[in-house]
């Protein structure tokens, strides 16, 4: 297996080629140098941003896991799935929906990869006590709301009539609301834009939509490097935005030095899912456009804890897992009984595992210049 170092050149390489960087202007150029030194520091400073910002490593680590977990059943899972993946939505019908809301790495993978990175962030979470809960009944909980959901047909968070105790940790307040718009209209305007991505806001915004600038937005981890813009427009009395950022393939066709088109396996992944999907995302020519607002957000792990509901919330996320899994898998059925011969507590056993190399490898990098 490669090292650490050598693997993140590679990637961070492939990564440029891809953007296709030798034809952008010098200020994109200098834009992704500075953002990959910013996640090198930010994985730097936590395992949970490590397990976030790494994911080609992670498919490196997987390879030294049981065989039975490396070799189970295949889907076109999420890939790169952990706590901060989970967030909310506006459907065609304007209902609030509650799940998984970044499948950028969307791969064909053993299904117990998404299963063991969830976990695997969780246990980290634990350990930093953001979340209150167990390790070990963590596990139990998460494995046993997936394998009871796989016996149905999908069962999506519409945060209507049902889910209340999930909507109120949704709900965001008019301070946070405000915060939100106050940030954003902090940004530096972007003469760089790319036109591709230029066009493509404006098509996504609403009719009659006034677009009053596009700016240069540095987000995430593990997406840190790809270009993000962001248009801001007048809509009917108020500011609506739309945020496209530049799509690429798994890091696992990186690993394996395969071609794939980007936006391919996160559309198909998202098509075939068993719930409501998000209205105002779009997937096209390389780029991945969304609705920002203050209630598009992922619940802050500080809320859960908060309130207690560290368990339900686990749950939740095995259920929504399945939602994921029921429309790519080609027999649930034998998800199910595959699950039901692995050993005793394998689920927290392998995450313990990955959570102990991940700061094993955190605590071997060089320190940030």
């Amino acid at each position: 297996m490669r090292d650490f170092a050598d693997a993140t050149r590679s990637y961070e390489s492939w990564m440029a080629e891809r953007l296709d960087l030798r034809a952008a202007t010098p200020r994109q150029r200098q834009r992704f140098g500075a953002a990959i030194a910013e996640k090198h520091r930010a994985i730097a400073a936590s395992d949970v941003a490590f397990l976030r910002g790494t994911f080609y490593w992670w498919l490196e680590r997987w390879q030294e896991l049981d065989a039975r977990i490396r070799n189970a059943p295949r889907l076109l899972a999420v890939g790169d799935l952990h706590l901060e993946n989970f967030g909310v939505w506006r459907d065609e019908e304007g209902r609030l929906v509650w799940g998984v809301n970044d499948v950028d790495e969307a791969h064909e993978l053993p299904f117990t990869n998404d299963l063991v990175r969830l976990m695997t962030s969780i246990w980290l979470a634990v350990e930093d006590g953001a979340l209150g809960i167990e390790h070990e009944r963590a596990a139990d909980e998460l494995l046993g709301a997936y394998r009871k959901a796989l016996k149905g047909e999908g069962a999506p968070f519409v945060l209507e009539s049902e889910h209340q105790w999930l909507r109120k940790l949704a709900l965001v307040s008019v301070e946070d609301g405000q915060k939100f718009w106050d940030d954003l209209l902090k940004l530096d305007d972007d003469i760089d834009v790319e036109p591709d991505a230029a066009d493509l806001l404006r098509e996504q915004l609403r009719r009659g939509a006034e677009v009053e600038r596009i700016v240069y937005r540095l987000a995430g981890v593990g997406s840190m490097g790809r270009p993000r813009y962001v248009a801001l427009a007048q809509w009917q009395g108020g500011l609506i935005a739309r945020e496209a950022k530049a799509a690429l393939p798994s890091a696992a066709h990186w690993r394996a030095q395969t071609y794939a088109e980007p936006n391919q396996a996160p559309r198909a992944l998202l098509r075939r899912a068993r719930r409501a999907a998000d209205a105002a995302l779009h997937l096209d020519k390389g780029w991945v456009v969304r609705r920002l607002s203050p209630e598009s957000r992922k619940i802050e792990l500080k809320e859960v804890a908060e309130h207690g509901r560290a368990a339900r919330l686990v749950r939740a996320m095995g259920v929504e897992l399945a939602n994921l899994h029921l429309g790519t898998a080609h027999n649930p059925a034998g998800l199910r009984r595959y699950l039901r011969v692995m050993p005793k507590d394998w689920l927290a056993e392998t995450a313990e595992r990955m959570a102990k190399a991940i700061a094993k490898d955190r605590a071997a990098m060089a320190p940030a210049k």
